[in-house]
């Protein structure tokens, strides 16, 4: 691994370049009346990933769970918009960097994962531009101690075996790890239908996370019954948490790009959700 930092590169277009600004943003962002259904232990989160004047509400019903947390590892897995590759990439420098500030990068915890699966490396490609990880940190910053670290995980072209065989490592090395270690999802979900037709093929892809259908939803999406642009990250998330033991998958917010523009001619769908042990 370098000593890179990989720049904001979306900041000032998904979000607000000013600190200040983005932390207001992201504060009310975070602020809710929900009431969570159970207390559990958190295994993992799906979180969509657009601008955050879109889907931050969405996000942020997720991110608040987290409050008061001694989460110190943080794997996060997103897709690849920009580039084409096969399998997942780690970030291979030292930390992120958002306008709150530097994320230090879990050098031990991303060794580990790359010596033990096939399908991970160390690699920038997948991390230039891509806006689906770097949208997720500010969140993380609102809302954890500033000693936490992350592992971020791009993830390219891969089948369901190449999915389940990530998901059984990152199961592993969560379970030896002496720390708190939460997984996240990056995704969104259907792209560019109208509202009714969104909320349908949503309702059938929350349907799926819900009862933690791996083979069902990936299924589903090749057969074009659901949508969501980083179903690679979610099946891998969906599985691990399955295999540490998780019982319980929370949909803690649904909504569209139509509910915050008013045009509901053409929408992208954004779920949160809460998978719990």
């Amino acid at each position: 691994m370098s000593t890179d930092i990989r720049p904001a590169t979306v900041a000032g277009s998904f979000y607000p370049a000013d600190r200040v600004e983005l932390e207001s943003l992201v504060e009310s962002c975070l602020e809710s009346d929900a009431v969570p259904k159970d207390k559990k232990k958190i295994i993992a989160l799906v979180s969509p990933h657009a601008g955050l004047i879109y889907s931050g509400a969405v996000a942020g019903e997720g991110y608040r769970l987290l409050k008061n947390l001694e989460i110190s590892k943080i794997i996060i897995l997103a897709p690849s918009h920009y580039e084409y590759f096969e399998g997942g990439n780690i970030y291979d420098g030292s930390a992120y960097s958002t306008p709150m500030g530097d994320i230090s990068i879990d050098s031990e915890l991303s060794n580990e994962l790359v010596e033990a699966s096939a399908q991970l490396n160390y690699s920038s490609v997948g991390h230039g531009k891509e806006h689906s990880l770097e949208v997720q940190l500010p969140f993380l910053q609102a809302v954890l101690s500033d000693d936490f670290e992350i592992v971020p995980i791009v993830i390219g072209n891969i089948d369901l075996t190449m999915a389940t065989d990530i998901a059984s490592v990152l199961s592993e090395s969560v379970n030896r790890s002496n720390s708190d270690v939460l997984m996240i999802a990056s995704t969104d979900l259907s792209h560019f239908h109208e509202q009714d037709k969104a909320n349908l093929l949503d309702k059938s892809t929350a349907g799926f996370i819900e009862s933690m259908s791996i083979n069902e939803l990936y299924t589903a999406c090749k057969s074009g019954e659901c949508e969501a642009c980083g179903i690679n990250p979610l099946l891998i998330v969906m599985e691990a948490a399955r295999l540490q033991g998780a019982s319980n998958v929370e949909i803690l917010k649904y909504a569209t790009s139509g509910d915050v523009s008013g045009d509901y001619s053409s929408v992208v769908g954004y779920l949160s959700a809460v998978i719990r042990g």
